[in-house]
């Protein structure tokens, strides 16, 4: 193996396709147990290596040289064999300095908390103070001499200006959780999240919610992994290729969420989208019908609308953690403000825009509803959706039209923030 990437379980599966987009076409995943360590080390039969949990402080007995920066946070993820001599470096610490400067997040004079006390921690810990912080804390919910408990941030530390989490909470699968309550704390201006499944957390999504700068784990993991490129390969990579394989990655997860009114031909172009990008189509409406035996008419007519829109929140949220699809939402999907939650954290949502008048033209033999009601239903939805989107489409083309520019937006070069939604 030239170059590689070495981990305790099978985690970052992605990781060798960004090396790969950065210029490394050989690059492996190696699975190693803790006792097959040493071997891997005294063999040295790699040029250069990237370190995963739960091995990035156990590889450093097995070095000839670390990084000042890394040994002082305790802690390697890039190790280069240059002729025979093993020297260990940390790029996580030049992924956090990257994204407190792409997103405007300050830390000078500044009061840090970080939630977490791992290498991750310690590594925003160490650019923080980098960066003169005024004061870093360490949150857990086992405190010790080094760091406090939740409910002492929550009670003296509620003045704190930047909250950096490094813990698994709101991980998939368990999304719905966060680390702290944003409005415990009004005085944040800048908050990072190292989870990067989902992409955006429940404390992202908090967190733009009320306009405070925010940044996703995969902005990091990408920043650390041009650093880490550039030190195997030993050279310098330009904006242009970094911001290329951040949107790569960021799209290789990403889902479209197609958001609409009824026969606004969605799944039509939900089928374009499929066959140009290779990805599955998630309708939840057929979801619904195929896990309650029934179809949508026969549930509203037997139980009504607010147990349909019950159910189709339920279906949302069991799809919540799918990555690389195409997902159609039924006509609950504004009924329910946690809807466009979940379906934000690992999508962009897109609202189809088609005009009432083409609506009722476009499948008039087997409509459901009649056009007053079309137009009621425009006239009921249009503000939620517009609300909703994270982009407004143009639906009064064919569907390879309307397919074509949600790819030119989807594959732009930065990904557009989210609508804030409180």
């Amino acid at each position: 193996m030239k170059y590689g990437y070495i981990a305790g379980q099978r985690t970052n599966v992605f990781y060798p396709d960004l090396m790969h987009t950065l210029g490394l076409p050989s690059y492996e995943l190696c699975i190693l147990t803790p006792e097959q360590l040493a071997d891997f080390f005294e063999e040295r039969n790699f040029s250069g290596i990237n370190v995963a949990y739960p091995y990035k402080d156990a590889v450093l007995p097995f070095l000839d040289e670390v990084d000042s920066s890394a040994a002082a946070v305790g802690a390697v993820n890039t190790v280069l064999n240059k002729n025979g001599i093993l020297k260990g470096y940390n790029t996580n610490i030049d992924g956090f300095r990257a994204v407190f400067k792409k997103f405007g997040i300050q830390v000078t004079e500044k009061k840090v908390l970080i939630a977490g006390t791992g290498t991750m921690a310690r590594a925003a810990a160490f650019m923080a103070k980098q960066l003169s912080a005024a004061e870093v804390i360490f949150i857990s919910r086992h405190p010790n001499d080094g760091c406090v408990s939740y409910d002492e941030a929550r009670c003296k530390h509620a003045d704190a200006q930047v909250f950096i989490n490094t813990t698994p909470v709101g991980t998939h699968p368990d999304i719905s959780g966060r680390p702290i309550n944003i409005a415990d704390f009004p005085h944040l201006d800048g908050v990072v999240d190292t989870i990067f499944n989902p992409l955006r957390t429940n404390l992202i999504l908090d967190a733009e919610a009320a306009d405070i700068p925010a940044c996703g784990g995969m902005r990091l993991f990408a920043a650390q992994a041009g650093t880490s490129a550039s030190l195997l390969l030993g050279n310098r990579f330009t904006q242009e290729r970094l911001r290329n394989s951040f949107r790569a990655l960021c799209n290789l997860d990403s889902n479209i969420v197609l958001i609409g009114l009824p026969h606004s031909r969605r799944d039509e172009v939900a089928k374009v989208l499929s066959e140009r990008l290779g990805r599955q189509v998630i309708d939840t409406t057929q979801m619904l019908e195929q896990k309650s035996g029934r179809n949508v008419d026969e549930i509203l007519q037997s139980d009504g609308e607010a147990c349909l829109y019950a159910m189709e929140s339920e279906i949302i949220r069991e799809i919540a953690g799918t990555t690389h699809a195409i997902i159609i939402t039924g006509n609950g999907l504004t009924s329910c403000p946690e809807n466009i939650r979940y379906l934000s954290m690992n999508g962009t949502l897109f609202f189809v825009d088609r005009t009432p008048d083409l609506l009722s033209q476009t499948n008039a033999a087997s409509m459901s509803f009649a056009q007053k009601e079309l137009y009621r239903l425009f006239e009921s939805r249009i503000h939620g959706y517009l609300f909703c989107a994270d982009e407004h489409i143009d639906g009064n083309g064919t569907p390879e039209e309307v397919a074509k520019n949600i790819l030119e937006i989807f594959n732009r070069e930065e990904p557009k923030k989210a609508r804030k939604r409180r």
